[in-house]
């Protein structure tokens, strides 16, 4: 199962583009897609499986279905001769990489554990100091 599918991919870059950067043969057909959907999931199973079983099932984590997105959208950029800063997502590529870098050494969690600053619930008890023997109304 890919990470990214080409649907995604055409709301984010025009499809007239993607035909450009995918079609090898000249004929149409998004011919290098296939390819570019496995260099996608290669880029993102390499690092992570050093910590995580991969590949991953639905429901991707949000940061896999992310990265998946912009890893592909800049392999067609690239693939246009488009690359550094004439890539509109190289920089955002980068930063992703460095993410699951830290993932894949346990810098940060693919899943963040949410832990409670305070229980649920507090209760105190204790006599109130406000009560005084003397004090009569």
């Amino acid at each position: 199962m890919p990470y990214v599918t080409l649907d995604k991919l055409a709301a984010l870059i025009p499809m007239e583009f993607l035909t450009q950067a995918l079609d090898d043969d000249n004929d149409g057909d998004v011919d290098a897609w296939d390819a570019v959907a496995a260099a996608v999931a290669e880029a993102i199973d390499g690092p992570l499986s050093v910590r995580y079983s991969v590949p991953f099932s639905e429901p991707l984590p949000g940061i896999v279905s992310y990265a998946a997105l912009i890893f592909a959208a800049e392999m067609c950029y690239t693939r246009r001769d488009l690359r550094g800063d004439k890539n509109p997502y190289t920089k955002q590529a980068e930063a992703l990489r460095k993410t699951i870098t830290m993932m894949s050494t346990g810098e940060m969690s693919l899943a963040p554990a949410l832990d409670k600053v305070r229980p649920s619930g507090s209760l105190i008890s204790e006599t109130a100091r406000t009560s005084s023997a003397r004090l009569t109304v």
